[in-house]
């Protein structure tokens, strides 16, 4: 399992990249923003890449080491909601933003990506079409909301993962 893991990860990472690299050039020469196939390609994309990750994550977890600093949580969520904006206008949701400035939390900058794609990811899917999307990040917690079901995050805490 492990072997296949390996070479799928390798054999997946160049094509990922050409893509995204070449949607990116597209868009920026010839405004190919409101094309809905290029909107598709570049969705497709982005999950693939989001599974490339995930597999490289699985493959080397076991000699990951967590590189724990300071991080600013606000404006890497906001990076992340931007990576996702096209998913989000593709299912036509609203979203609502409330997120603090400057909420610095003590992580690995790899794990709160992976965790912050994982709670937006889930949300937008199991999100209904023209629904509603509420971020909202405070000192104490972060809750992602969509229409019908929230998750939420003590930062403060625990770090743990509570249902409200």
């Amino acid at each position: 399992m492990n072997k296949f893991i390996e070479d799928t990860t390798h054999e997946l990472n160049t094509p990922i990249s050409t893509i995204l690299t070449n949607i990116e050039l597209l868009d920026t020469i010839h405004n190919c923003n409101e094309k809905q196939e290029m909107r598709r390609i570049e969705i497709a994309s982005k999950t693939l890449s989001r599974l490339y990750e995930d597999l490289t994550f699985l493959k080397l977890n076991h000699n990951y080491h967590r590189d724990i600093n300071s991080l600013n949580l606000s404006e890497l969520l906001a990076e992340r909601i931007e990576f996702f904006s096209t998913i989000i206008e593709a299912k036509e949701l609203k979203v609502k933003r409330e997120i603090a400035p400057n909420i610095i939390v003590k992580i690995d900058k790899n794990d709160a990506i992976r965790l912050l794609d994982n709670l937006l990811s889930n949300a937008i899917k199991y999100n209904k079409k023209f629904g509603e999307l509420n971020i909202i990040l405070t000192q104490q917690s972060l809750t992602i909301q969509n229409t019908g079901h929230s998750i939420g995050l003590d930062i403060i805490g625990q770090n743990e993962i509570q249902h409200p």
